[in-house]
């Protein structure tokens, strides 16, 4: 259970938590559908950062989450543009969680996040998030574990004799090893979940 007040951390565009919240997306649903420009994604820029065009998310949803949170927090404005069509946040805040966070302390009961892995200031976040956290509040990062190889293209693939063009799996990988694995050089193994006393 998510007590509230509650916080989403990095929520990107929503879907992940609305899906874990028991929301439905009909199979027609394309998570690049609001992108309406992708030339740039081979040159290794990050498309999300874009205006998104609008359309019509909400049309996809076939049943809506059994819960939301109370704050969504992205440092992406077009995937917290996204996020908001979903219905799953009371409010959502633009920001870097590399930085101390916009919110007063010992305000959430329950801060989530399936994505704190990518973030650089990883003793930095951990701290803030204990300062936001309320008294007897809870913290729950996922965050992956050695498995996450066995599903990367860029990890099968790059030191496969066969491939001649490794610059292009460099490209699709875009730092995700890496990225995955910061949590992981702190010690911390496998799904973890972090309880931090307020």
């Amino acid at each position: 259970n998510f007590d509230r007040p509650s916080l989403d951390l990095c929520c990107g565009d929503g879907v992940y938590s609305f899906i874990r919240a028991g929301g439905v997306l009909s199979k027609d649903y394309d998570a690049f559908i609001d992108i309406t420009d992708t030339s740039s994604f081979f040159k290794g820029e990050d498309i999300y950062t874009q205006k998104i065009e609008d359309n019509n998310l909400e049309s996809f949803v076939e049943k809506t989450a059994l819960y939301k949170f109370d704050v969504g927090y992205d440092w992406k404005q077009g995937l917290l543009d996204k996020a908001k069509r979903l219905n799953m946040y009371d409010e959502l805040v633009q920001g870097d969680a590399n930085q101390m966070l916009p919110f007063k302390e010992k305000r959430f009961k329950t801060i989530f996040s399936n994505a704190s892995y990518w973030i650089e200031n990883i003793e930095g976040l951990l701290s803030e998030l204990k300062r936001i956290l309320a008294k007897n509040g809870k913290i729950i990062l996922s965050v992956p574990d050695t498995a996450f190889l066995n599903y990367s293209l860029y990890n099968n693939f790059i030191n496969d004799s066969r491939v001649k063009d490794k610059e292009f799996l460099k490209l699709i990988e875009r730092g995700r090893c890496e990225a995955n694995f910061k949590v992981l050089r702190l010690r911390l193994n496998g799904f973890c979940l972090l309880k931090m006393q307020g």
